[in-house]
C-alpha cells in the first residue's frame, strides 16, 4: 500500500496539537517556536497529534519542552491544519519571515497566545 493511499481520520475541533521545542532560544524567546523553520517552508508548521507530550518530545534527539493548542484555536487564525500521518500535521497558511515578515510575525504572536507550555526542561533522547 503507497503511503498516498493511506486514509487518515479527520482531525476534530478539540483535538490538541503539539509543537515540539527544538532550541533553547524557542524557550527564551517563545514566539519564536511558531516561525517556519527553513525544512518547514513547502509543507507547513510541523506538529503532532494524537500523542502525549512524552511521546512527541521522544521522537527528536533533542527537545527543550513542548506547546500545546487546539485546533480550534488555530483554525480560527484563518489556518489550515492538514494530517499527513497518524501522528504528524502541518499548520499551512503561516509564512517564512522572508517571505512576509510583518505577517509570520503577527501570526507567531497569535499562536503564542492560544498555545500553552505544557512540558519544559532538555530532554536527550540518544
Amino acid at each position: 500500500m503507497a503511503a498516498e493511499d493511506i486514509v487518515l481520520p479527520p482531525l476534530l475541533e478539540d483535538d490538541v496539537l503539539l509543537r515540539a521545542l527544538l532550541r533553547k532560544s524557542e524557550i527564551e524567546d517563545p514566539r519564536s517556536a511558531f516561525f517556519i523553520r527553513e525544512i518547514e517552508r513547502d509543507t507547513g508548521l510541523s506538529v503532532n497529534i494524537k500523542i502525549t507530550p512524552e511521546q512527541c518530545r521522544a521522537l527528536f534527539n533533542k527537545t527543550y519542552g513542548v506547546r500545546s493548542m487546539e485546533l480550534k484555536d488555530v483554525t480560527a487564525l484563518d489556518l489550515e491544519v492538514i494530517p499527513d500521518a497518524p501522528h504528524h500535521a502541518n499548520i499551512r497558511g503561516i509564512p517564512h519571515t522572508d517571505d512576509d515578515p510583518k505577517r509570520a510575525e503577527f501570526l507567531a504572536g497569535e499562536l503564542l497566545k492560544i498555545s500553552t507550555l505544557i512540558s519544559e526542561g532538555l530532554v536527550k533522547n540518544r
